[in-house]
């Protein structure tokens, strides 16, 4: 089968894309969505629990914000999927200063992070008495008043501790301006390892995009299930179970077309691909492919320029 598009990973972005490239050139073009597991969706993942088959857990995403994803939430409209509150605590007016947390080795609730006689961290004195959001917050403030309320052309510009801002990775910055335990207790308490990784310190500075007063919404039903969305043709015609690893894609040039191949011995030309694949993802390709060795020198490239020289 001669292919004009090949999306690999079937990963939200990659089902996404392939989804819209075939509403938009599926008449004319030949499209397939090729992912490695057993299933599409990569993060956004329903399972159901041991004992609990009527309790689906989500243990990837599990919420959205509708006035904020916006991209998110037209796609829910526009597929009339049931949505439902996603509450972050009891009602009002207790909300989520009750929420537990267990952190080495104690009950606390959210209220008590702010309590440093209770916090089993040894944050240091300008630290003390600050849950993680705002230990964060005061970071950022540290680092430059008002960071957070800078449109990002504006952000770029800062420099700090004689550099661009934006030539700094999370970790390089915090290093100079946190202790350890104070970043350990943002990482442990903050909910999220994504808030403290170690991207652009552009991006990671601004704290948290909600507060206790943010609405969230959730699926009724489960995040992945077999509803084929695509009008005019099912999931099953953009999707090609693939067990086994991508060694080479290649692109038409002037004319001539190279050869996709995967092992062990399957060959097809493809005029154009598309790569929405997480660096875990990476797993999915054979180690001694050219495509693999370009692959790690572009993943490479990312994490230097998102760390300090």
């Amino acid at each position: 089968m001669d292919l004009d598009v090949a999306v690999v990973g079937g990963g939200v972005s990659g089902a996404y894309s392939a989804w819209r490239l075939q509403g938009a050139q599926g008449a004319s073009a030949r499209i397939a969505l090729f992912e490695y597991s057993d299933r599409i969706g990569g993060r956004l993942y329903t399972v159901t629990l041991p004992g609990l088959p009527h309790v689906k857990a989500e243990v990837g995403g599990m919420r959205y914000i509708p006035d904020e994803h916006i991209v998110v939430a037209s796609l829910v409209d526009y597929l009339q999927l049931p949505t439902k509150d996603f509450p972050m605590g009891a009602p009002p007016p207790v909300g989520s200063n009750c929420n537990l947390f267990y952190l080495r080795g104690r009950h606390l609730r959210l209220h008590e992070l702010a309590d440093p006689s209770k916090v089993p961290y040894n944050v240091a004195w300008s630290e003390r008495g600050l849950g993680p959001t705002n230990l964060q917050v005061q970071v950022m403030n540290n680092i430059y008043p008002n960071f957070g309320n800078l449109s990002l052309c504006d952000q770029m510009k800062i420099k700090v501790f004689g550099q661009p801002i934006w030539k700094y990775g999370f970790w390089d910055l915090m290093f100079r301006v946190l202790s350890n335990e104070g970043y350990q207790f943002m990482k442990d308490a903050g909910g999220y390892d994504a808030n403290v990784a170690n991207a652009n310190a552009v991006t990671q500075l601004p704290a948290t995009e909600y507060s206790d007063n943010t609405k969230f919404l959730t699926l009724s039903t489960a995040t992945t299930s077999s509803r084929s969305p695509s009008p005019g043709s099912s999931t099953k015609s953009l999707t090609e179970a693939c067990p086994s690893r991508i060694w080479r894609l290649g692109r038409r040039h002037r004319g001539r077309c190279r050869q996709r191949e995967v092992q062990p011995v399957r060959r097809r030309p493809v005029h154009g691909d598309l790569f929405p694949v997480p660096s875990t993802a990476s797993r999915a390709i054979s180690p001694d492919s050219p495509f693999s060795a370009r692959l790690t020198s572009r993943l490479e490239h990312d994490q230097g320029h998102n760390s300090s020289n």
